[in-house]
């Protein structure tokens, strides 16, 4: 089987839906870029390391999810358009939440006290 760059309606159809289906497993597994955040800046210095894994666990989880989605439709269409563009859809929505890790909210205040 040989995989190439073609491009037609079909092949864009479902690059972007392969695309844009990095952002659904994202949602399933990691909180908002606000809440992923406001997570990162509570509780001790244990708690907060302890919700930066979950974090990255759940990153990495929609990442193998998001992936397969894009090979799958890349096999599908013979064409590498489909796994390239998620890739380029994943790469900056996992940016962010790794910047959420590392920028927490300074003024947020525990969940259990608001």
């Amino acid at each position: 089987m040989s995989i190439g760059w073609k491009l037609d309606v079909t092949v864009m159809g479902l690059t972007l839906m392969a695309a844009a289906d990095t952002s659904n497993f994202l949602s399933a597994a990691c909180p908002s870029f606000m809440t992923a955040r406001t997570f990162s800046s509570a509780g001790s210095s244990a708690m907060r390391e302890g919700s930066a894994r979950d974090l990255r666990i759940g990153m990495c989880s929609a990442s193998v999810l998001s992936l397969a989605m894009g090979g799958g439709a890349t096999l599908v269409t013979k064409s590498w358009w489909p796994l390239a563009a998620t890739i380029a859809f994943l790469l900056p929505q996992m940016g962010l939440i790794e910047f959420a890790i590392r920028n927490p909210r300074t003024y947020a205040k525990s969940m259990a006290d608001q």
